[in-house]
């Protein structure tokens, strides 16, 4: 939908968001393997003027079945987005944001944070996340719930959302 009909600098142009209320699961994430979301959480936008930028913002929700630190990095049209994310040096990650929980009814909470301002063209984007961990390999990752996933009173189910807002050049 469209705010600002008069494109004017720094206006919001259109703003477009995706939220995910159920859950998902991903089996063998290794480490300093992420889980590409793209396929079941992402969203899409198309700039109006290569010279605009797109400021994503949002939080994903996520756990694994161990005690450890977790990573987030922005993926942009199904792939890593160096740009958005951390250097990479030696061994190290990539990613945006990170956050950490220790027992099973806990919850990983990351942060999508990032001005895009290498449109290029005004060809669709699709912006969307990848969700590592910090522990050893082949862990079993969580989308909006916890591993434990008890029905008790002790744990929650979550929604993530993430969204994409235009801003004129």
């Amino acid at each position: 939908s469209t705010i600002d009909t008069l494109k004017r600098q720094y206006n919001v142009l259109q703003v477009l968001s995706t939220t995910k209320t159920d859950t998902a699961s991903q089996n063998n994430i290794g480490l300093g393997d992420f889980w590409d979301l793209s396929s079941i959480f992402k969203v899409d936008i198309t700039p109006t003027s290569a010279s605009n930028k797109i400021l994503i913002s949002g939080h994903v929700v996520f756990q694994h079945d161990g005690d450890e630190a977790f990573y987030l990095a922005l993926y942009r049209d199904g792939s890593l987005y160096s740009a958005a994310n951390g250097t990479v040096v030696g061994s190290r990650l990539a990613a945006m944001s990170a956050s950490y929980s220790k027992y099973a009814w806990d919850h990983a909470t990351c942060v999508i944070n990032f001005l895009d301002t290498s449109l290029g063209n005004t060809n669709q984007k699709s912006y969307s996340v990848g969700l590592a961990s910090s522990t050893g390999s082949d862990r079993t990752m969580y989308l909006n719930r916890s591993y434990q996933d008890a029905n008790n009173g002790q744990v929650a189910r979550f929604q993530s959302t993430i969204t994409a807002m235009e801003v004129a050049g």
